[in-house]
């Protein structure tokens, strides 16, 4: 806050609100929003690419065979059923991939690809770091595309996940069901959470 001197203005000092240096915090209403990235490791990059690789190529060479080996109709279009299907399904893991993490005094909000998922800050139990992903049991959702998102279960039992990066996770206990997020600042994110969790969801 920068205040000019008293005789600029009839009522005492004039102030200004000046730009801030730290883009990620902003100020509202009396708290704090505090955003942390998501980003994807170099193992879903390259799990992502290659998994396209290999869906483009497999329907190249199938179609191609079914168009002119005569196969048939039938062939050709169960072939492009099958194409549709797993482009919808990659389209889901990119919807539901994580791309940010934004925390306020009231709500952490998982920022997806498309939408969001907003978790109120007085439904958290608890968060801590969580490093048993590597090992866990997938239920049903993506291992790998775009990151790992859907139903996994493991030593703390089952949980839903918004991850870019397994290697820098946190697990979040709230009153209806576990999560396990990542972010660029895990530590940073268990940190502040509990400190919202300690204050009554007020910051």
């Amino acid at each position: 806050m920068e205040c000019l001197p008293a005789q600029h203005g009839p009522y005492g000092k004039l102030c200004r609100q000046l730009p801030s240096d730290r883009p990620t915090l902003t100020s509202t209403q009396n708290y704090m929003t505090t955003t942390f990235n998501v980003t994807m490791n170099k193992t879903v990059k390259v799990m992502t690419a290659v998994c396209f690789a290999i869906i483009f190529t497999v329907f190249g060479i199938t179609y191609g065979i079914s168009m002119y080996d005569g196969i048939g109709l039938a062939a050709t279009t169960a072939t492009t059923v099958t194409f549709v299907a797993v482009l919808v399904s990659m389209f889901l893991s990119y919807y539901y991939s994580p791309k940010k993490i934004v925390a306020d005094g009231h709500s952490l909000t998982i920022i997806r690809r498309i939408g969001k998922k907003a978790l109120p800050i007085r439904d958290i139990i608890s968060i801590e770091r969580y490093g048993g992903m590597a090992t866990d049991l997938r239920l049903f959702g993506v291992g790998g595309v775009f990151g790992f998102t859907g139903w996994f279960t493991g030593g703390k039992g089952k949980y839903f996940a918004y991850v870019g990066d397994h290697c820098n996770t946190v697990m979040l206990t709230t009153t209806r069901r576990k999560y396990v997020v990542s972010c660029d600042k895990p530590e940073e994110l268990v940190a502040l959470v509990s400190s919202l969790i300690g204050n009554g969801g007020k910051a």
